[in-house]
């Protein structure tokens, strides 16, 4: 609508006019007491009226249409006005989060308590606007329209110290957290198992998320020192965002896939601020803290009955905003969201190691290394650690009489070790090749390499070894890797060789893939390993050097070959009715599979699948460079040209790898960012194919 035509709807506007709260600028009604109410908000209130603080803009036009008599009306609505809705959109358009500081709320008298839960009217919750609550354990303070009606009122509902210290404004929200067992509180229903009762608070976006698009996402959070607050209180209190209004149980806890948190400082006001590359279009958020398998403990706490004994949290000042690439400088920094975020353990595989010499031929451990290893094991941290124990051979005898000596040096360190009585594992190893050291190394490890333990079950050493130790050293190679790596293994002819592995292997697989979700991850799994070890000759993890021949490849071409055996086995487990989300599998599963498809040479059994993997990726159930790599090579494989830029060719001068249909990179660039990409920068890699 054009300003002029706007403006005409203030032609006959009188004061008795603006007291009654008629103005429609831009949209909103403005009242006198300066709240910004939609009209249709204002019917579905029932009368209630809507009470905020004037912002500057809102006083400045209540300002001027009150002496609007001592102005030129031609001058004000075709100049000062248009000014004044554009300052207007762009202080409320900024933030994305409605009533981001609780100071909009319905002033008058709830009339409909009898509808509603007990704990909206009890706790004022039901009067803040925009907001959501769903269990009783949220309350809402704003000091300067609450403090005086609640003098009157018990204690616990008065305005409480922490109110008058607040970052921005006059209210907040203070969450309560309370510990408490499924089984045994037969008086409070609830259909959750968790062993927490706390509350959140939902809202929806002013606008949804665009895909692609960056935000900044904060949220200020005071948690007082208790008692007895849990130290993982302090991780746990965060927010997330989210497609749908998420299910939440009354007197539970909400467990998402994913929330974002920070490490809080007790007794102050701490901000949470993160940063994400929207890649679907969220459009709701809820705060609070969320059930993660680390929290709550299922050992009991014991609080007191008492509401004010109860650990809690106040929230305030929130708020989402849109930030441009020139405003931040750290990109890794953001994380890119829909519903979930793969979580990266850092492995942690510092050592603690001594020497320990013996004369020859001998197996007996000298006074001063037995002072040494008592020094060692009483220092350091075992924690979930692994003590290593190899010993090595004389230069003098056979090799077979050799590897015994080693191996028999370890076992006697390791009956040493006993004397301590740890609980945690040893493990010996015999070396049998001679080296003029005659010594055993002690290792203590937080985790051992899976390539030490392969060379261990594929050596000779395996000889000297019992065959239950043997046994254990499998076990602990299995459950050192991955379950996809399982599969490397499962291919392997020189692990598979003993009869043992075989049984073991075999064991651990149907222990993990028996209670799979999708029964058919298994057959998944075992092609994506084919799938890898035809393409890089060799166990990903460099474990494995002696993989079954059955797939090794003699010429390139025989690629396509192997790929088009793959696919054919893979579209007998897979169809667009029976296509996993990532809520089924996983985020790594699913790009698992993506793979196997992506590597498919037929394209007619593959077009089905693009429309329904674009929509899961709408919905957050795919990642968006999958489809993009997915839909890519479909177009090259049809003569056509790309649209993502994720398929490249070798320049046959320089055997450089180029970016395909470089000429429309602008293009390319153009769909990327539809989809949340980062731009291509340039067509060339740097990757070179080594020379024939």
């Amino acid at each position: 609508m054009k300003f002029e035509n706007i403006s005409r709807k203030f032609k006959n506007f009188t004061p008795n006019k603006i007291n009654q709260a008629q103005h429609h600028i831009c949209g909103y009604w403005v009242t006198v007491n300066g709240a910004y109410v939609d009209k249709a908000e204002i019917v579905a209130a029932n009368g209630n009226d809507r009470v905020g603080p004037m912002t500057p803009i809102e006083i400045i036009i209540i300002s001027i249409f009150s002496n609007h008599k001592y102005l030129n009306k031609k001058y004000l609505f075709r100049h000062f006005f248009p000014l004044l809705c554009i300052i207007n959109y762009h202080s409320y358009c900024q933030n994305l989060i409605p009533n981001p500081s609780f100071e909009e709320y319905w002033d008058s008298k709830i009339e409909d308590a009898k509808t509603r839960p007990q704990f909206e009217y009890q706790t004022y919750i039901s009067r803040l606007y925009s907001w959501k609550a769903n269990s009783w354990q949220v309350f809402y303070y704003n000091i300067k329209h609450f403090h005086k009606n609640q003098e009157s009122q018990d204690n616990f509902y008065t305005c409480e110290p922490i109110c008058y210290n607040i970052p921005d404004g006059n209210a907040c929200i203070k969450f309560l957290y309370e510990w408490n067992s499924p089984q045994n509180d037969k008086n409070i229903k609830r259909s959750s198992q968790s062993y927490g009762m706390t509350a959140y608070l939902t809202c929806k976006l002013k606008e949804e998320l665009t895909i692609g698009k960056t935000y900044e996402i904060s949220m200020f959070v005071y948690l007082p020192n208790h008692e007895f607050l849990d130290p993982k209180f302090r991780t746990h209190i965060g927010f997330t965002l989210t497609l749908e209004e998420p299910n939440q149980i009354i007197n539970s806890m909400l467990s998402v896939p994913y929330f974002f948190s920070d490490t809080i400082e007790l007794d102050k006001w701490f901000r949470i601020t993160k940063r994400i590359k929207a890649t679907c279009n969220l459009k709701y958020l809820t705060i609070g803290m969320f059930e993660s398998m680390f929290f709550p403990s299922q050992t009991p706490t014991q609080y007191h009955n008492t509401n004010s004994s109860y650990p809690k949290y106040y929230v305030e000042n929130l708020s989402i905003i849109e930030i441009k690439d020139s405003t931040y400088d750290n990109k890794s920094e953001i994380i890119d969201f829909c519903k979930y975020k793969e979580k990266i353990s850092l492995k942690n595989n510092s050592s603690n190691e001594i020497k320990i010499r013996f004369t020859t031929n001998d197996t007996s451990i000298q006074i001063k290394y037995q002072n040494q290893i008592d020094s060692l094991l009483k220092t350091i941290n075992l924690g979930s650690n692994v003590i290593i124990i190899e010993g090595n051979a004389d230069v003098i005898g056979t090799k077979e009489s050799n590897l015994q000596l080693s191996y028999n040096r370890a076992i006697a360190i390791k009956n040493y070790i006993k004397k301590f009585q740890l609980k945690y594992k040893i493990l010996c190893f015999g070396n049998g090749e001679p080296i003029n050291s005659k010594i055993a190394t002690i290792k203590v490890v937080n985790q051992i390499e899976a390539g030490y333990l392969y060379k261990h079950l594929t050596h000779e050493s395996l000889t000297v070894m019992s065959k239950n130790e043997a046994n254990n050293l499998c076990i602990e190679l299995l459950n050192s890797i991955s379950s996809h790596e399982l599969f490397y293994l499962y291919h392997d002819s020189l692990f598979m060789s003993r009869q043992e592995n075989k049984t073991i292997l075999n064991g651990k697989l149907a222990t993990i893939f028996n209670n799979s979700r999708w029964p058919q991850l298994r057959i998944i799994d075992s092609l994506y390993a084919v799938d890898q070890i035809i393409r890089s000759g060799t166990f990903l993890s460099n474990i494995s050097q002696t993989i079954s021949s059955k797939f090794r490849l003699n010429y390139p071409e025989q690629l396509a070959d192997y790929d088009k055996r793959i696919s054919s086995e893979l579209f007998k487990v897979i169809s667009p009715t029976k296509f996993p989300k990532i809520k089924d599998i996983g985020m790594y599963n699913l790009h698992k599979l993506m793979t196997l498809l992506i590597h498919s040479p037929d394209i007619n059994k593959v077009t089905p699948f693009l429309e329904l993997i674009y929509n899961n990726c709408m919905i957050g159930e795919a990642n968006w460079l999958d489809y993009a790599t997915l839909k890519d090579k479909y177009l090259v494989n049809c003569s056509k040209d790309q649209m993502y830029g994720t398929q490249y060719s070798i320049d046959k001068n320089t055997n450089e790898m180029i970016l395909k249909s470089a000429d429309k990179i602008d293009s390319i660039n153009l769909n990327r960012k539809s989809i949340g990409l980062n731009p291509i920068l340039t067509i060339n890699t740097g990757i070179y194919l080594k020379q024939k």
